[in-house]
């Protein structure tokens, strides 16, 4: 099962949920850190932070990452979790890998696309959870826990449930 976000929720999904940040900040250690997306996650490594979980699909703006980045990324965590999430949706199975990644932490490697997947991890967020996530062009958003939580099961709850993706159309 898919979830299909309503249009106005489309528009709301591209502006951030918490503050916006140049740089990762340096003092997020003691809180479960979960990354979304390639460039997040690299830039806490090298910051040397470490997150507690980190969602990529080894892509940055729809090109593939260059092999140095992407071996980072493999080199920096010993279990992975992989989850297909077509473009533009947010799919039940990566709800459930959400569900269980976010009690073992490692990492989850999407095929598809892992932006809307923000949603599917928070839904499982506790409180002294910290979302840090990339905003092209602006930097990062950091978002609590609790905040999280909420804003995830606000947009679930109203999304549209499909049984596939439609198919693209020939040109």
């Amino acid at each position: 099962m898919l979830y299909l976000f309503t249009k106005s929720q489309r528009k709301r999904l591209k502006y951030p949920f918490g503050p916006i940040l140049r740089k990762v900040p340096r003092g997020l250690r003691g809180s479960r850190i979960i990354s979304i997306g390639d460039i997040a996650t690299l830039s806490l490594l090298k910051g040397r932070i470490r997150p507690f979980l980190a969602v990529f699909d080894f892509r940055t703006r729809r090109r593939k990452l260059d092999k140095k980045r992407r071996k980072t990324l493999e080199k920096s965590f010993d279990s992975f979790y992989l989850a297909n999430n077509p473009p533009g949706f947010l799919s039940s199975s990566v709800i459930k890998i959400a569900k269980e990644a976010m009690k073992d932490g490692g990492s989850v490697v999407i095929d598809g696309e892992e932006d809307l997947t923000l949603l599917a991890f928070m839904k499982f967020a506790r409180k002294e959870d910290i979302f840090i996530y990339g905003m092209p062009g602006l930097g990062f958003c950091l978002v609590e826990g609790k905040k999280g939580k909420r804003i995830a099961e606000s947009f679930i709850k109203k999304a549209k449930r499909v049984a596939s993706a439609p198919r693209a159309e020939n040109p």
